[in-house]
């Protein structure tokens, strides 16, 4: 599955950062495995394809006919299955959700600017975190489970401050960006196109 080889990829990384840093220096030791935890999570991204690359395999994906009606229909069961007692306390994450999925629609819909794959990418990859997170939440308050409001409350804390408005905003950049950004992108990295003085 291109979206999860590439976000778990993309995630690890500063995930096992995080661990290291936690645990001082202690987590800097070569006795303790996060260092080499952290060499080998960053190969994920070569070995398991570039995310541009895994893009393109989603975007492949998204165009198989059905494909997408499928997406948006379990987007709608998920969200739909919210009991009355907590749509109120899901209501602004679910908010957020569904504007998601608008602009999710919209960085696929053709024709789609070149620089929109990857970024589509992780937003569809926040998306389907979010709506499984959201699952989880449901079905552990409706069976009164005992971590119910931390489930709930995982939900809330990866809608609001997970990334997904982050992507969403680079979405939203790259769709009413120039033109010619990809001919400045390609600049900046290899710089301009000059004559040879020979």
């Amino acid at each position: 599955n291109p979206v999860v080889k590439a976000f778990a990829a993309e995630m690890a990384v500063p995930a096992m950062e995080e661990c290291m840093a936690a645990l001082g220096g202690q987590g800097y030791m070569e006795e303790n495995i996060i260092g080499r935890l952290v060499r080998d999570t960053m190969v994920e991204k070569i070995w398991e394809g570039t995310a541009a690359v895994l893009s393109l395999d989603l975007l492949r994906s998204m165009k198989v006919e059905g494909a997408w009606d499928a997406f948006l229909e379990w987007t709608m069961i998920i969200m739909a299955s919210v009991p009355r007692d907590l749509q109120e306390k899901l209501d602004g994450p679910i908010g957020f959700l569904r504007v998601a999925i608008k602009d999710l629609e919209a960085a696929y819909k053709p024709p789609m600017h070149p620089l929109v794959p990857r970024a589509a990418l992780f937003l569809f990859s926040y998306v389907a975190s979010s709506l499984y997170l959201l699952e989880h939440a449901v079905w552990s308050f409706v069976s009164h489970q005992a971590e119910r409001e931390t489930d709930v409350e995982a939900f809330i804390r990866w809608v609001e401050e997970g990334g997904l408005k982050t992507v969403q905003e680079d979405i939203k950049k790259i769709l009413t960006s120039p033109e010619t950004r990809s001919e400045t992108d390609k600049a900046l990295v290899y710089g301009k196109d000059a004559r040879s003085k020979l």
